[in-house]
């Protein structure tokens, strides 16, 4: 019996909605890790503390059990303070999580009393600046010249701003939902459980979830030629939702070793993809490669069905797991695209928001790797040691959720129907291409309805990798530094150009950023300090082979992809 409840879990509509109650806090510091202030906000009162114990003991008691403190970015800045005092009291029980190398929440615990310092940037991806503009409240995001600034009456007015104007961005945004969350993805994944969900969507065993996660990929992103003096720049408004709108899989019906067209579903398959421009089925190694040769993998029947009309030989189906397929978010794309388009601010934002947010939860991996106090953790923990050998008095130790929304069929079809839009559009005119956009010398029909195209520019670009680009004069490139260390003014600074054209020609790429929490704990070292961070181009493969001209590219063989797992030059 309860193996089989095990089993069974369902994903059912939201009847009842559990809240929290909540405040905000902020810290100001010079030269990023003096500390000068802290500030606290629970939404009737201000408080500011001049260090980190005065905080945590006014955080940590009765009044406040079991309340959310919200600071904004505070996974990646504001929590390594607190992080710090921590480690040298070791009076509390502490644990947290991450994603990537921002802490999500982190559960501080003193004797009977229990709180959660969590990051508000997770809830509403944006500046604070722009929402408290967008939700027009009373406190409104101020300046300050920190260069010069020092504890005194104008920090502390500063600071109280931030505090208050925070608060009262999320008590909009809570009250406007009607749900209270800590993250913007369980926000979405209740909303629309709560509003639309009609009926119970049942998990299928673990192990056909573990399968049909081999077949989650993200977009599709790839440099296909170099440069051209003219190209359209184009992308899909509103990929994801888009695609959600369609019939998804929501109901397992059985496994087969044939490739069917009347169920949805994931195949393990042996195929053969023939030499051609843009193969068209995704697979993954140290990244997601699209290349040519016999492939066994695991993709989704439609991907399947449509490689094999763009020529593909299918020469085994291994297994396949199938699922009856309904339209579930169809209501929920409609009401809140339309709410987008139309509603004035602060409903806009939150639309847009709950749109882009909801189907990753459903593809989230059960796993999750949790730091807590070695004298907290579970059995099995390990424990965390200096690099000295000596203990850190933190453990880490990994969490299996069960919970009823893990549904990676869902999401691994969501993100396949929008690698499929792409494909559709990708041919020999195409020079680059990431997720939901197309740089190509071919026109487009456009519209500027949910899944259209729309033309975002026109005019001369070079491609160097994914992500990594120049379009009309001005360089594309995420994770790279665009100011030299002597820059001051970042938003009026003119040597982005020179800094990426130089790390084009083999020059070094300095990035200083601030250290994550776990870094510190890996290292024994303070988490309230920044790392420097060297980079440089053509250290790992290209997703595509540059032809001797270096103008063209040819996609991988999977035999050369096999046979080179090593590191080669761009």
């Amino acid at each position: 019996m309860n193996r089989i409840s095990k089993i069974n879990i369902g994903l059912h509509p939201l009847e009842t909605v559990r809240s929290f109650n909540y405040g905000t806090w902020d810290i100001e510091a010079t030269d990023w890790w003096n500390l000068e202030v802290i500030g606290v906000f629970d939404g009737k009162d201000y408080y500011h503390f001049r260090n980190v114990d005065s905080f945590l003991d006014h955080i940590i008691q009765k009044k406040y059990n079991s309340y959310r403190w919200f600071a904004h970015f505070g996974g990646r800045y504001d929590m390594n303070f607190i992080f710090d005092r921590l480690r040298e009291r070791q009076n509390c029980s502490v644990q947290f999580y991450c994603s990537g190398s921002m802490v999500i929440r982190m559960r501080i615990r003193k004797g009977r009393w229990l709180i959660y310092l969590c990051d508000s940037f997770r809830l509403l991806p944006a500046a604070l600046r722009d929402l408290t503009i967008a939700f027009d409240v009373v406190h409104k995001k101020t300046t300050i010249d920190f260069e010069s600034m020092k504890f005194g009456r104008e920090m502390l007015e500063y600071n109280e701003q931030d505090c208050r104007g925070l608060y009262e961005v999320l008590y909009s945004f809570f009250e406007q939902t009607g749900i209270r969350s800590e993250t913007f993805a369980t926000h979405a994944l209740r909303y629309w459980r709560k509003e639309f969900l009609t009926r119970s969507i049942w998990k299928p065993h673990d192990n056909v979830s573990d399968f049909i996660r081999q077949s989650l990929h993200g977009g599709h992103v790839e440099v296909f030629k170099r440069t051209s003096p003219n190209l359209f720049a184009y992308d899909v408004n509103s990929m994801y939702p888009f695609v959600m709108q369609f019939p998804i899989p929501t109901d397992y019906v059985a496994e087969s070793r044939r490739l069917l067209d009347t169920y949805y579903g994931f195949v393990e398959a042996i195929v053969e993809v023939p030499e051609m421009y843009i193969p068209p089925l995704p697979y993954k190694l140290e990244k997601l490669f699209f290349p040519v040769g016999k492939l066994r993998a695991v993709w989704t029947s439609e991907e399947l069905i449509e490689a094999e009309q763009r020529g593909v030989k299918i020469l085994r189906i291994i297994k396949g797991h199938y699922f009856r397929c309904d339209v579930i978010f169809k209501e929920y794309v409609d009401r809140l695209y339309k709410l987008k388009k139309e509603a004035g601010e602060p409903t806009r934002t939150i639309a847009k928001y709950l749109l882009n947010s909801l189907f990753g939860k459903f593809g989230q991996h059960p796993e999750k790797k949790v730091f807590c106090t070695e004298k907290d953790a579970p059995y099995g923990s390990f424990p965390i040691l200096n690099p000295d050998g000596q203990p850190s008095g933190f453990a880490e130790y990994r969490r299996k959720s069960r919970s009823a929304y893990l549904l990676p069929h869902i999401a691994s079809s969501i993100t396949s129907k929008a690698r499929l839009v792409l494909f559709a559009r990708l041919n020999d005119h195409s020079y680059y291409c990431d997720t939901d956009s197309i740089f190509t010398t071919q026109p487009m029909d456009t519209g500027n309805e949910l899944g259209q195209w729309g033309l975002v520019g026109q005019g001369e670009a070079l491609f160097i990798q994914p992500k990594l680009y120049k379009f009309k004069g001005t360089w594309k490139a995420k994770g790279l530094n665009q100011h030299k260390m002597t820059c001051t003014n970042h938003k009026t600074c003119s040597c982005g150009a020179t800094m990426i054209d130089a790390f084009i020609q083999g020059d070094i790429n300095q990035i200083i950023r601030r250290k994550s929490i776990k870094e510190a704990l890996r290292t024994g070292t303070p988490a309230s300090a920044d790392v420097e961070i060297i980079k440089r181009l053509g250290v790992t493969r290209p997703k595509r082979v540059w032809l001797a001209d270096d103008t063209d590219t040819r996609p991988w063989t999977v035999n050369e992809l096999i046979e080179k797992k090593g590191r080669v030059s761009l």
